[in-house]
């Protein structure tokens, strides 16, 4: 019956674990203790303690009752060195309770002392595991874990079972300060007194760095420090550093740096303005490979506005001026002078000529007279102006004469030529000469002087004796009759002369 009623509290403790997700305690055979700590609870006490075990006749508990036995515990105290007043321990275990109430159990501190490494079980706890961590208040020779209170304590029992008891070590302790380090492992103790010492600059590695910034201060083996502000002695920026570089500005002179990148800041040329904006533009913010472009003055940041590239308004009076690409302007004042025809080369010299009066100007127009036919002599006396001479421009032959009509040419001897100037030539038009070859036909001995042509049709329209072939008798034959054809129309006379007629 005992074995199923032990049974039973054991599901009903599993059971509890799990319902509310407490911290369980090691599994028998574990170190008890946090990592790093040395269990110092006395191996000749107890590994569980049950406490008012009223079923089994547990006797009751006041306050200030002794849980260890005092005897064993204070023979193993006293003897451990580090258990001495002013020293951090830590004391932990599992407990379990059926307590009603939560009951508190610590050492004693003495006569007016509350205890220290107090412990407080909460009523119901099931394998629980609690821990408190203090100072020693009382030597070995006098120690005693006692039950705190509440009042008497009669019902309920509390097992108290993986104990451990150790002195706190440095090797869990973190220094609060950079300033300070651990003094090295297997030392006791939880304060920075006890675990943590300063640390010395020569001890240090890249301190003082960068090399531009600090110098090691004048006692720097000796001296205690952590870092550039304890161990070294700063280098400040020279006032007059970034004084004449017009890419630079001084950041002042409580920088730390012996540099230009340390001690002055860039001026990119995105925050100028170009002094006069009439005459320059701002040249772009950032150069071709992406960079900024840096600067404080016109030549860094601003393009200047050259002539080469004003345009001269009105272009007929105003050009720009000899070596325009290398004067800075932006208007006509500075860009431009008045164009003057005496620059101005008329474009065709046989039409137009230079006009004395004009002064400003810069076309044809303005600068130029027209020559006209009308004062141009045809240099041959075959010549005659072109119709319209008045309005016609030019100044040779080609531009104001035409060759004369024949019917102004008289055939120099009349017995031997016969004036064409009724003729017509191809382009029905009168016949142009100035010549007897060109304008006259030679008169013939013949019977007619008029000119056989291939179709028997003189020039005049009539027509003509064919020529007579003799046969090889020597006899002469007619081949054909002489006739005469009917008269044509003066059109179709016209139609058919080809040239003048040959004798």
């Amino acid at each position: 019956m005992m074995k199923l009623s032990l049974l039973v509290l054991a599901m009903v403790a599993d059971a509890a674990k799990v319902r509310t997700g407490l911290q369980l305690s090691a599994e028998e055979g574990e170190d008890p203790c946090p990592k790093g700590l040395t269990n110092r609870f006395p191996d000749s006490l107890p590994k569980k303690i049950v406490m008012v075990d009223d079923e089994n006749g547990g006797k009751a508990m006041n306050p200030m009752d002794s849980v260890f036995d005092l005897e064993k515990l204070r023979a193993a105290l006293k003897e451990d060195p580090e258990w001495k007043i002013g020293m951090p321990w830590l004391l932990k275990a599992t407990f379990t309770s059926d307590s009603q109430v939560p009951r508190t159990f610590g050492f004693a501190s003495g006569d007016t002392g509350d205890g220290f490494l107090k412990i407080t079980v909460p009523a119901g706890a099931q394998e629980v595991d609690i821990q408190a961590t203090d100072t020693v208040e009382i030597s070995g020779d006098d120690v005693e874990f006692q039950y705190k209170h509440p009042a008497l304590w009669t019902s309920g029992k509390i097992v108290m079972s993986n104990i451990c008891l150790a002195p706190r070590s440095c090797d869990n302790f973190e220094c609060p300060s950079p300033a300070m380090k651990k003094k090295g492992t297997g030392v006791f103790g939880f304060s920075a007194t006890r675990c943590c010492e300063m640390r010395m600059c020569a001890d240090l590695d890249n301190v003082c760095m960068p090399e531009s910034m600090y110098t090691k201060a004048a006692n720097f083996s000796e001296k205690k420090g952590h870092d550039n502000s304890t161990c070294c002695s700063p280098k400040y920026c020279p006032t007059d550093l970034c004084k004449d570089d017009t890419k630079w500005i001084s950041k002042g002179d409580v920088v730390l740096g012996s540099t230009k990148e340390e001690c002055c800041e860039r001026l990119e040329c995105a925050s100028y303005t170009c002094s006069n904006p009439a005459l320059m533009t701002k040249s772009p913010n950032y150069n071709e490979d992406g960079t900024p472009r840096y600067g404080s003055t016109d030549d860094e940041c601003c393009a200047g506005k050259y002539c080469k590239g004003f345009d001269c308004q009105p272009s007929t009076d105003f050009g720009l001026r000899a070596g325009a690409a290398n004067i800075l302007g932006n208007s006509r004042d500075v860009c431009c002078d008045v164009k003057k025809c005496d620059t101005f080369e008329c474009p065709n010299n046989t039409m137009w000529k230079p006009n004395p009066a004009a002064v400003v100007g810069s076309t044809m127009e303005q600068c130029c007279t027209k020559i006209l036919c009308s004062s141009y002599t045809c240099s041959k006396d075959s010549l005659q102006k072109k119709p319209g001479e008045a309005k016609l421009q030019g100044s040779t032959d080609e531009e104001c004469c035409e060759t004369k009509f024949c019917s102004s040419w008289q055939c120099s001897d009349p017995s031997k030529w016969v004036h064409l100037s009724n003729q017509h030539g191809k382009t029905n038009l009168d016949r142009r000469g100035f010549s007897d070859e060109e304008c006259c036909d030679k008169r013939s001995n013949r019977r007619s002087h008029r000119r056989p042509t291939a179709t028997g049709i003189d020039a005049f329209g009539f027509a003509c004796w064919k020529p007579v072939i003799r046969p090889p008798s020597g006899r002469p034959r007619k081949t054909s009759r002489p006739f005469r054809a009917a008269p044509k129309s003066n059109a179709a006379r016209r139609s058919i002369v080809t040239g003048p007629l040959s004798g």
